[in-house]
C-alpha cells in the first residue's frame, strides 16, 4: 500500500522556512518520494510499517500549517493518470508482487 502525504506549511519568516526544510528533509530521509511540490508518497509493505510511519509523522509534524495523509492500495495507486505534462517518475508502475529489472 502507499501512504500519500500532502502538506501546506507557512514560509514567511526565516523560522518557518527552516521548519519547512527540516520537515521535508525528514520525509525524504524516512523514505518518502516527492510526486509534486508538497505531495509525497511512501511504499508501506504491511500495516505494521504503515502504523510506524504514521507514528513517525505524528512525531515530526510542525506546529503550524496543514499536514494530511491517506493510504491507497498499490492497485489504486497504479490507476492514477497523468493529464498534463511529462511523466518524470523514475519508479515502475506495476501491481506485480515481483519485478525483475
Amino acid at each position: 500500500m502507499r501512504l500519500v502525504l500532502n502538506f501546506d506549511l507557512p514560509q514567511v519568516t526565516l523560522k518557518e522556512k527552516r521548519v519547512y526544510r527540516r520537515f521535508r528533509k525528514d520525509l525524504i530521509k524516512y523514505g518518502f518520494v516527492m510526486n509534486q511540490y508538497s505531495l509525497y508518497s511512501k511504499l508501506c509493505l504491511n500495516s505494521t510499517q504503515q502504523k510506524r510511519t504514521e507514528e513517525y509523522l505524528a512525531k515530526i509534524k510542525p506546529d503550524r500549517g496543514t499536514v494530511e495523509y491517506f493510504c491507497l492500495t498499490e492497485k489504486q495507486y497504479a490507476r492514477r493518470r497523468l493529464l498534463v505534462g511529462a511523466d518524470g517518475s523514475e519508479y515502475l508502475q506495476s501491481t506485480e508482487r515481483q519485478v525483475i529489472l
